[in-house]
């Protein structure tokens, strides 16, 4: 056997054995491995030969795989954040219908002139957005909203809202002002959801106190209010807390006020409204 390989050895093309050893073929004197695995420079040119194109083939179709797996992934990936996304607008439209639900109640109890049903609504809301569903980036901390309180459950009716109510006798008797009570307390909530609840129905009841200054007399006033002096005696803005001497805005109001009574009842005078202001002005 020796001889034979000893002879195709002797026989072998320099050409042949150049080429093979590009390849990375070795003489047998050079060879490392088994001997048996050995072969002539031939017998290794035609076995690459043979087997380089399966190997190709087999690594076009192992590529293959692969990309179609990354675009498998790449879909799964994107119907995983569709979904998520989905998900988080579906808990968004349930925070704002539940919001709507009770902003329903509240005005379905200044309607009745339900205070009490009107309260525990205001803590309802209250409640709920303490529950509003948290920024995408800490969307998996959150945790399950609990059920708003029936409105039956008078007994944990915010201390807040009972003050208010107490303090303000106009909200349970005078149904225009309760209404626009409702309405401003309404806006405030949207515009200053980072203050207090206290915070807020003290805006509302300035707000009020605004539109309908009447209802916040001081009974502890024993004096009537300040007249403005006539242009006899200093002319305008002599008096320093007469209507001339009120704010822009609070004047407006009172056109504003004027204008709705226009027709319907004897508004105040102009010096009523400025005495209510100057005593009630906080």
């Amino acid at each position: 056997m020796e001889g034979v390989v000893a002879a195709v050895e002797a026989d072998a093309d320099p050409e042949v054995e150049a080429q093979a050893r590009r390849m990375g073929w070795v003489p047998r004197d050079d060879f490392r491995g088994d001997a048996e695995k050995w072969r002539p420079a031939r017998d290794f040119l035609d076995r690459g030969m043979t087997l380089l194109p399966v190997l190709q083939q087999q690594y076009r179709a192992l590529d293959g795989r692969y990309a179609s797996m990354q675009a498998q992934l790449r879909d799964s990936q994107k119907a995983l954040a569709d979904l998520t996304e989905r998900t988080r607008r579906a808990d968004e439209r349930a925070y704002q219908r539940a919001v709507r639900d009770i902003e329903g109640r509240r005005q379905a109890a200044v309607a009745s002139g339900d205070t009490t049903a009107f309260a525990v609504a205001e803590r309802d809301l209250q409640d709920l957005r303490d529950t509003a569903p948290l920024p995408a980036a800490r969307a998996e901390e959150a945790a399950p909203a609990p059920v708003p309180a029936p409105v039956e459950r008078v007994e944990s009716m915010p201390v807040e809202i009972m003050d208010f109510v107490q303090a303000n006798p106009w909200f349970s008797r005078n149904a225009e002002a309760r209404q626009d009570a409702i309405a401003i307390q309404s806006a405030v909530d949207r515009q200053h959801p980072g203050l207090s609840l206290a915070e807020r129905l003290e805006i509302t009841r300035r707000k009020v106190r605004q539109l309908h200054p009447a209802l916040f007399e001081n009974r502890r006033r024993e004096a009537p209010p300040p007249v403005s002096p006539s242009r006899g005696e200093g002319g305008r803005g002599g008096n320093p807390r007469g209507f001339d001497a009120l704010p822009v805005e609070a004047r407006r109001e009172y056109d504003r006020y004027a204008r709705a009574l226009a027709g319907k009842g004897k508004p105040l005078t102009k010096d009523e409204w400025a005495g209510y202001y100057w005593e009630n002005d906080a």
